[in-house]
């Protein structure tokens, strides 16, 4: 199976909007590479919207295999790994679009970093989208202020889809709470490692915040944090020149040892062992 990095992609500080069939995402990618197989790798800093009318489409977010079938709609983060595969057969769309066109003082933001997983759509959500692909395509040709507000507009629907979608069985105490942790979390997981730190900045005990955090997620606050280190660790080795040893220290590990064995103990391979295996496909 071919693999090929995408080099010819905008970087996040650029307004940028485009929107992709899925006939042209894959005459895209055989421009780049005419013998790239049925598997697309990048990474990116921009928001990748993937729509899908029908069928399925397989690939991998961040080195987790996900499945979109049916009518629904999944939102990829920025600098996610992002592997696609083109032996499926699908039908719909994908809305690749920078930061800076969205407002910064959007709620939606916050939570749009914790997305996980695709939206399901019924007939009368998908048509609602449906509606947006040729608005989307004049938006592209027109001004930075037209496509932000039109992108807008479409965010703001799928915000609601997604808080819709929330089992009313959470309890509100604890989203709030596990938001507040995941956001302290990205900011400071190279630093700390302890659920103490945070729940201490939470001004709740450890017990309380990982009881939050397995009625939200089905996971442990000190999973969640391991997990996190552990797929920067992965995005690094997948797509940097660092050394192991420099990758370890940057995520807060001072001793080399300590971090190999952290790192096969929460992936099951070396880092170096995963590495050569992403770089060979």
């Amino acid at each position: 199976m071919s693999i090929i990095n995408i080099k010819q992609l905008p970087d996040s500080q650029s307004a940028y909007l485009n929107l992709l069939n899925e006939q042209q995402l894959a005459d895209f990618l055989n421009q780049i590479n005419p013998n790239r197989g049925e598997l697309a790798r990048y990474r990116a800093d921009f928001y990748k919207l993937v729509f899908v009318c029908s069928g399925q489409l397989r690939y991998k977010q961040d080195f987790e295999p996900q499945r979109q079938q049916g009518a629904s709609v999944n939102l990829l983060l920025p600098m996610q790994v992002i592997e696609l595969d083109f032996s499926s057969d699908w039908q719909g769309y994908l809305l690749e679009f920078s930061p800076t066109l969205l407002p910064s003082n959007h709620d939606f933001l916050q939570d749009f970093q914790q997305w996980h997983g695709a939206l399901p759509l019924n007939e009368a959500q998908t048509d609602y989208f449906l509606h947006y692909i040729p608005l989307l395509n004049q938006a592209i040709k027109q001004s930075q202020s037209i496509q932000q507000h039109l992108l807008c507009a479409l965010l703001s629907q799928i915000h609601l889809l997604q808080q819709q979608s929330q089992s009313p069985v959470r309890e509100r105490i604890s989203q709030k709470r596990v938001k507040q942790f995941r956001q302290l979390l990205e900011q400071q997981f190279r630093q700390h490692h302890h659920v103490a730190t945070y729940s201490e900045q939470l001004a709740c005990t450890e017990k309380s915040l990982t009881h939050a955090c397995l009625t939200i997620t089905g996971k442990s606050a000190k999973s969640l944090i391991n997990q996190r280190i552990i797929l920067e660790a992965k995005r690094l080795l997948a797509y940097s020149d660092l050394s192991v040893n420099q990758i370890g220290y940057q995520l807060g590990f001072n001793d080399n040892s300590h971090f190999g064995k952290f790192f096969k103990q929460q992936s099951g391979e070396t880092a170096m062992g995963f590495r050569q295996n992403f770089m060979e496909g």
